[in-house]
C-alpha cells in the first residue's frame, strides 16, 4: 500500500488516484474502509466497499466520502517490475525442476539398470 497525502480539498487525492484503484481509508472518526474508487469528485471520493466496513455496511455498498473526513489514505498498486520478476523466476524454477525430473527418469544410472 502506498500512502497518499490527504488535504481537505482533495487536490492531492485527485492527482494520485483514478477510478478502479483500491484504497484503504481511515476516517477522522477512526473508521477504516477498504474501497474500490468509482469517482473523484470536487468534494468527495465515491467508492464501493470491497469488504464489510466497521460501519455495518455490506460489501458492495456505495460510499461518498468527503475529502475533509479522510485522516489517512493508502492505495494498492500493482508493481509491474516485481510481478514480472516473480513470474520470470517461477518459470525458470519450473523449467529447471522439469529438466531435472526428465534427466532422473532417462538416466541409465538408475538402480536396477545394467
Amino acid at each position: 500500500m502506498q500512502p497518499v497525502t490527504t488535504d481537505p480539498t482533495g487536490s492531492q487525492i485527485r492527482t494520485r488516484l483514478e477510478a478502479g484503484d483500491h484504497v484503504r481509508v481511515v476516517r477522522k472518526d477512526g473508521v477504516r474502509l477498504d474501497l474500490k474508487v468509482i469517482a473523484l469528485g470536487s468534494s468527495c471520493l465515491s467508492g464501493e466497499l470491497v469488504k464489510p466496513g466497521s460501519t455495518g455496511q455490506a460489501a458492495g455498498s456505495h460510499i461518498d466520502l468527503p475529502y475533509q473526513d479522510i485522516e489517512h489514505l493508502a492505495v494498492r498498486r500493482l508493481d509491474a517490475v516485481n510481478t514480472a520478476n516473480t513470474a520470470y523466476h517461477t518459470t525458470l524454477l519450473l523449467l529447471l525442476a522439469a529438466g531435472a525430473a526428465a534427466l532422473a527418469v532417462a538416466s541409465p544410472l538408475r538402480p536396477g539398470w545394467h
